[in-house]
């Protein structure tokens, strides 16, 4: 087996104690403060002289701006972290001009805070079960399994609830290729299943949204009821909070498992592109799509793919899986509605569930597009 090296991140839990919270708030409250200030500059930069400041300009303004006594408190946090505030908005910028994504909105103070640091002349280094961090030093965390690689950079992230976790970013991380099964697979993802292979595996689809809802409306009513900014009123939120942290723990475990399972399966592994903005505006449901959350499943797929050595392939969006027959071609246009979930072929007879014939067509058009 070989080795491959690749950038990896790592999640762990911090326990900061009463100075270092104070200190992290600090560092919150300055980056979002850098954030929304170089918005506003370039917002109406944007408006009278029609073009924004360049990285070096801001970085350059930024320097000013801690010599400014009115904000002399700034030299008080990590400057690397007032940095990277500024680079994320050079990068939303950009999303904003080059993808058309949507215009860069002011950082509101709320119960969801994240900085990044990165590891300048080895900072960032870890001990036993600790983690020193850029001017806020050693903090207390549990390393799970052992930081491999080169530490890049880390997102330290306030969860609202009196929880920290801290997100670490490797590169150089060995990682051992799996051995070869020989095995090729196609995969069609749905809504009521999760996933249906081409050999006709068929995989649920938890709904963990879904299944959490009923408890969600009820705390969230109550939450809607309390005077915002109350001691009640916090103490409620926090349970809001606790049961969206659960669903995406669960969510991500599931994914994390049945991504490394199929991996270890099959050797191929292709998939249809979607396009899923534009199925948000068709007849399926948005919860059921968020619920199902293809894109985080298929991106797992992907990037564990390239770890250990296994190939992710993706078809046309437009290849008629589902109208299809993967016996003797016949395309049958009526069966586009997704209700219709067995059919036979007019043309050769054969009877087909739905899902497993679109998935033995994902992976004939990946043989097709190997070869």
């Amino acid at each position: 087996m070989s080795v491959n090296y690749v950038t990896r991140g790592y999640c762990v839990p911090l326990y900061p104690d009463c100075l270092q919270r104070i200190m992290l708030a600090k560092t919150f409250g300055c980056v979002r403060l850098v954030f929304n200030h170089f918005l506003d500059v370039q917002k109406n930069n944007l408006i009278n002289q029609g073009h924004i400041y360049t990285k070096n300009e801001i970085s350059h303004m930024l320097t000013l701006m801690k010599k400014d006594g009115q904000f002399s408190f700034l030299k008080e946090v990590d400057s690397v972290a007032l940095q990277s505030s500024c680079e994320n908005l050079n990068w939303a910028f950009m999303k904003f001009f080059n993808e058309h994504k949507g215009f860069p909105r002011f950082k509101k103070k709320g119960y969801y805070s994240t900085y990044t640091a990165k590891n300048n002349n080895n900072c960032i280094r870890t001990g036993n079960n600790c983690i020193r961090l850029p001017k806020i030093g050693w903090v207390k965390t549990k390393l799970y399994q052992k930081i491999e690689g080169h530490i890049q950079r880390v997102t330290v992230i306030d969860h609202g609830d009196g929880n920290y976790s801290l997100s670490i970013c490797a590169t150089d991380v060995p990682v051992e290729t799996l051995p070869s099964t020989g095995k090729r697979i196609g995969i069609d993802v749905g809504i009521s299943e999760l996933l249906t292979l081409s050999n006709g595996d068929i995989y649920d689809n938890k709904r963990f949204y879904a299944s959490t809802l009923d408890k969600l409306i009820v705390q969230q009513q109550k939450l809607s009821r309390m005077i915002k900014g109350s001691n009640n009123y916090e103490r409620q939120r926090r349970k809001v909070h606790k049961l969206h942290k659960k669903i995406r723990n669960q969510r991500t475990d599931y994914y994390h498992k049945l991504s490394k399972q199929l991996i270890e399966d099959y050797d191929v592994i292709a998939v249809e592109t979607l396009d899923i903005k534009s199925m948000m505006n068709g007849k399926v449901s948005n919860l059921n799509l968020s619920d199902a959350s293809w894109s985080r499943f298929l991106y797992m797929l992907k990037y564990k793919a390239e770890w250990y050595g296994k190939r992710f392939i993706r078809i046309n969006q437009y290849e008629p899986t589902s109208q299809k027959c993967h016996v003797c071609g016949y395309i049958n246009k009526g069966v586009k509605e997704l209700s219709i979930r067995e059919w036979e072929c007019r043309q050769c007879g054969a009877k087909h569930n739905r899902d497993i014939n679109a998935a033995i067509n994902i992976i004939k058009a990946a043989n097709i597009a190997t070869l």
